[in-house]
């Protein structure tokens, strides 16, 4: 039997797609490896592109990583006015820094992209790290990623009822959007 050799690309291809295939096993996904881990919208308003710009400036203090936007050592928002790649002139014409900190503020009080929910206070992500460690008794987000399916869904039911979100659960533990929300419903039966 003639056998035939196979080119790099295809070797590499066999790999990943192997991986991906043990990887969604092992945890339970599907699909593609990466898929619906980032999501894309244009900006076409200003009022949206503020709300972005403060997105993108909070994420640091919603990790955890800082109690304030303007303190995060790599941020844009620290280095206004000193980086060289941020045009801030065209950046202040659509929105200017006074906006900027109000709908910074907005955003911390309000919580506009993640909404808290009616019981209570939505928790940083720092709280719910702690919260997984503690409910689900491990030491480390992998360890709860090991976790039968069961204890994972108790354990994102009482953090939805103590005020995270879906999407910070996802984001804090490293299980998928679409896992979370169906160990979410099958914690509430």
């Amino acid at each position: 039997m003639l056998k035939t050799r196979e080119t790099l690309g295809q070797t590499i291809k066999r790999i990943a797609v192997g991986y991906a295939g043990w990887f969604n096993w092992k945890y339970g996904r599907s699909g593609h490896l990466f898929q619906d881990r980032f999501k894309s919208e244009p900006v076409e308003t200003d009022d949206y592109f503020l709300t972005v710009l403060s997105y993108i400036y909070q994420n640091p203090v919603k990790a955890g990583i800082c109690n304030r936007s303007d303190k995060y050592e790599w941020s844009s928002r620290k280095r206004i006015g000193k980086c060289e790649f941020v045009d801030d002139e065209d950046l202040f014409v659509v929105a200017p820094l006074d906006l900027i900190k109000v709908r910074e503020q907005e955003e911390i009080d309000c919580d506009i992209l993640e909404p808290k929910l009616a019981r209570g206070r939505a928790m940083t992500d720092g709280a719910v790290l702690m919260q997984i460690k503690s409910l689900g008794k491990v030491a480390s987000v992998s360890e709860f990623q090991s976790l039968a399916r069961e204890l994972q869904s108790s354990t994102i039911s009482m953090l939805q009822e103590k005020g995270a979100s879906m999407r910070q659960i996802s984001r804090v533990s490293g299980l998928s959007r679409g896992l979370v929300t169906r160990l979410c419903r099958k914690g509430a039966k």
